[in-house]
């Protein structure tokens, strides 16, 4: 399906007087999340109406496995199920705020900046996710706002490092990760120890009945720089964040092998994750 086409189904949908009568707390109610979230979620018309489209698919969906299946047995050879994959992406909202007026080159919608949000208009910032190179993320769109403010009021602040921003995948095993992959440490030319260890020894994974997966750390072998982490398992979007701090503090595999972590404890991986690097964990 195009994407005119799915929006137009989607406006098909609304039933009182086209999608600018709509509100977004209706909106809420036929997509079936919180009242709340609609003012969340939806930015504009376009999203709104990808909502309701998806939803409706859904539906059509399940009517047309229950009528598939029906009650005579031979019909059971027929079920129909309908899967719908809907990704019309996005793109900066940049081309009419005015950046031809500016020396600002935008890279198909997306605006440079260096370490502190700076543009190379003097005294112009652009912040989240219209900015070039930088990952389309809530929190790192909120910590470049931060550090532009702070910046601004002559506060203290630090650049923002697109090398220490953590990845988060909220799937189960959920996936935390931040910093490079032992592949492109090698690229950039590291000699490379890795530290592995899984969960299956971990004391609350055990607790948690939730032993999948395993943390894997990449280190600098000739100074233990922690060059970083990637954990698949429970509780990986929490404690990715010691890692990102680990990181920022600059401590190294050394470091953080004797920095004592609480029992039973998912955040305890992490010990025996930097301790594995050089060959020390205790509970494999």
């Amino acid at each position: 399906m195009t994407r005119r086409a799915l929006l137009d189904a989607a406006g098909a949908l609304l039933d009182t007087g086209g999608p600018d009568a709509v509100t977004l707390r209706e909106v809420g109610a036929r997509t079936g999340v919180s009242r709340s979230a609609p003012y969340r979620h939806f930015a504009n018309k376009e999203t709104l109406l990808t909502a309701l489209a998806t939803n409706a698919m859904n539906q059509l969906g399940d009517t047309l496995e229950r009528l598939a299946i029906g009650d005579d047995p031979p019909e059971q050879s027929l079920r129909a199920a309908l899967l719908s994959l809907v990704a019309i992406g996005r793109a900066p909202r940049t081309y009419d705020v005015g950046l031809d007026k500016t020396s600002i080159q935008v890279d198909r919608g997306f605006v440079p900046t260096n370490e502190w949000m700076e543009t190379t208009e003097p005294g112009v910032y652009a912040i989240g996710d219209v900015v070039a190179g930088l990952p389309q993320l809530a929190h790192v769109g909120a910590m470049s706002g931060l550090v532009v403010a702070a910046k601004l009021s002559g506060k203290y602040a630090r650049p923002v490092r697109r090398d220490r921003i953590p990845g988060c995948t909220y799937t189960d095993p959920s996936i935390g990760s931040v910093g490079l992959t032992e592949a492109q440490a090698k690229e950039k030319g590291y000699q490379v120890k890795v530290g592995k260890f899984p969960f299956v020894g971990n004391s609350k994974a055990t607790i948690l009945d939730s032993h999948d997966g395993f943390v894997k750390v990449v280190a600098d072998a000739k100074y233990g720089e922690i060059l970083g982490v990637h954990i698949i398992g429970p509780g990986a979007t929490e404690i990715i964040a010691e890692c990102v701090t680990a990181m920022e503090l600059e401590a190294t595999v050394e470091s953080m092998m004797f920095t004592i972590h609480a029992h039973p404890t998912l955040s305890e991986s992490l010990l025996d994750g930097f301790s594995s690097v050089e060959g020390m964990a205790i509970n494999v």
